[in-house]
């Protein structure tokens, strides 16, 4: 009876050393608006990500510039031109995430496309340049919504989660108790 209950209680360490160690996933989320880029980073459990170090590379895999995020786990920059960005974000701790913005060759902004096509007598857009339009406005309207389908995403496990866990390693204590007992008795 002492080795099934110490093998419970192992079991039991586990299960909660695994549930600490998802706890601290971290998380970055990033934009694109005109020539700004912005971050927003925080763990798991929805705590912002403080003095968090941010790097960005570019297509070519070069640092172009690092930074820290600030006390609400935000960060932005000016974005370089004509190159993919790949932000990493590092915690410490071995704790660290990315986010990737290609590049695209034809999407301009919304400044670079007013300043070719808007005249004092009559403003012509291209469909294209309508898309291009359209899409910066959807960014920016849609950003909260995208920042709250992440903290979702990235929640701590719930009670029904735990308890399901917990429930899951004693079914399997009890199906290797099960296979223990058979051995002994073909013996």
């Amino acid at each position: 009876m002492g080795k099934k209950l110490l093998s419970f209680f192992i079991l039991i360490f586990l299960f909660y050393t695994a549930q600490s160690v998802f706890a601290h996933k971290v998380t970055i989320f990033a934009w694109k608006e005109g020539n700004k880029v912005f971050t927003e980073s925080q763990f798991s459990g929805g705590k912002r990500v403080n003095n968090g170090r941010i790097e960005v590379y570019d297509d070519q895999g070069r640092k172009i510039l690092e930074g820290k995020t600030d006390d609400q786990g935000r960060f932005s920059f000016t974005a370089p031109e004509k190159t993919g960005l790949d932000i990493v974000l590092k915690t410490g701790a071995g704790h660290q995430n990315h986010w990737k913005i290609p590049f695209d060759a034809n999407k301009k902004t919304v400044r670079e496309m007013s300043g070719e096509t808007m005249k004092p007598e009559k403003i012509q857009v291209t469909p294209k340049e309508l898309e291009a339009i359209v899409e910066s406005i959807m960014d920016k309207k849609l950003k909260p919504v995208i920042t709250m389908l992440v903290d979702q995403r990235n929640s701590d496990p719930s009670v029904t989660d735990i308890f399901g866990g917990i429930g899951y390693i004693i079914g399997l204590a009890g199906v290797a108790a099960l296979f223990k007992s058979r051995n002994r008795k073909g013996r």
